[in-house]
């Protein structure tokens, strides 16, 4: 696999374990309300990786990566949605 590659896959893999870490902390710190701050803070991550996806159109170094900040804005928006969704409603 070529560093490039790797790459790709280390952007869309951290956007996805800080969704994973910033939901644990929201359940662990208020399990009832914490739905509230999760949705704010996904709702931040998806703009900021859309953000960032449309300035990598422009920056000629990245314009390959704009592809990825899109897709880990869908993929953090989804996964974020159902966590928020599936999380808050089951009592574990």
């Amino acid at each position: 696999m070529s560093e490039i590659q790797k790459l790709n896959y280390k952007i869309v893999g951290f956007n996805l374990l800080a969704v994973v870490i910033y939901s644990l902390i929201c359940r662990v710190a208020d399990s009832k309300d914490g739905w509230g701050a999760l949705m704010i803070l996904i709702g931040l991550h998806v703009f900021i990786c859309l953000i960032w996806s449309f300035v990598c159109i422009f920056i000629q170094q990245y314009k390959r990566q704009s592809g990825l900040w899109l897709l880990s804005a869908l993929l953090v928006l989804i996964i974020g949605f159902s966590t928020c969704v599936t999380v808050f409603t089951i009592r574990i």
